[in-house]
């Protein structure tokens, strides 16, 4: 998910000391996530990717304590209780350690990450510190999953706790429960998951209430239209039957002989006469015509071009 994420030019080149030790010992609040991440996460390149977290770094261990005696220099470094979750930190310092060359990502990364895992990751982003610039990417990938498919109460929960509620996101995450849920996109089971979380959320409920009445609307106006109607660059247009828009301002009609389909005689060009006028003079104008029921033939001379299909 980190990738996309884009550090700021300032961070390069890189020192030569950014994989130095004292490395740091992770919490968020009381609960201690360390085991879940990198081993060996140097602090030198934590702040140089991210200096915010120096309000964060509690004292370093004695060089005699027992953690500094059976392992590494450690320090540990506290994030607050409820401010960030551990995926979103753990996927941004492997983007960091990846950088630094001290660590390889896996080949089998989702293609497409659930969307409450962007937004933690988009969480932790903010928490380090960075600028909102850099996550442009990760956000118009939340933005796309809202416009792609259904959501479900999660992604709702991680959308309306994590951004404004007048953002474009919210608004498209509304607009998503409202449309799927009128198609029949959504399960009983989801319906009801969503329901339970919105209800409680007046301001959620409302919204979602007056979205559902607009697009009410919008069907009604549809179906009581029955000349269909589309919009060309902000005008919107009664769309006519395709007869009259394919019509042809030139009238045409069928030469017997050839049985092309060629423009009226006020439309035809010289050249199209000199091309006419040299395959009739290439061709003899006597016939035989077919024997008659008294079984009598004779050569006919009466000076009429041949259909050239009977000569081929």
């Amino acid at each position: 998910m980190s990738y996309y994420l884009e550090f700021p030019a300032s961070v390069y080149p890189l020192p030569t000391n950014i994989m130095a030790k004292p490395y740091a010992h992770i919490s968020i609040g009381t609960r201690d996530i360390s085991s879940l991440l990198p081993k060996l996460i140097p602090i030198p390149m934590l702040l140089h990717f991210a200096p915010a977290l120096q309000k964060f770094l509690g004292p370093p261990e004695p060089a005699d304590s027992l953690t500094n005696r059976i392992l590494k220099p450690h320090q540990r470094l506290t994030f607050p209780q409820g401010s960030v979750g551990r995926y979103g930190v753990e996927d941004i310092i492997k983007r960091m350690m990846q950088i630094a060359g001290g660590y390889t990502p896996s080949l089998f990364k989702p293609p497409r990450p659930n969307l409450d895992a962007a937004v933690l990751v988009l969480e932790a982003w903010m928490i380090f510190g960075q600028k909102a610039v850099g996550s442009v990417q990760l956000r118009d990938y939340i933005l796309s999953r809202l416009y792609a498919g259904p959501v479900d109460a999660y992604d709702i929960k991680a959308i309306w706790e994590h951004f404004h509620h007048d953002s474009d996101l919210a608004e498209a995450m509304i607009s998503n429960v409202v449309e799927n849920w009128a198609n029949g996109e959504l399960s009983d089971r989801e319906k009801l998951m969503i329901m339970r979380y919105a209800q409680p959320k007046k301001e959620l409920e409302e919204r979602i209430f007056q979205a559902n009445t607009e697009f009410q609307k919008k069907v009604e106006a549809r179906k009581a239209n029955r000349l269909r109607q589309f919009e060309w660059n902000g005008e919107v247009r009664t769309q006519q039957p395709l007869s009259a828009r394919v019509k042809d301002t030139r009238e045409l009609h069928i030469i017997p002989q050839s049985g092309r389909l060629i423009p009226n005689q006020s439309e035809q060009t010289a050249s199209l006469d000199n091309d006419r006028a040299s395959r009739e003079s290439s061709v003899e104008t006597v016939v035989h015509r077919p024997e008659s029921s008294s079984n009598t033939g004779a050569l006919v001379n009466d000076n009429k071009p041949i259909n050239p299909r009977l000569l081929s």
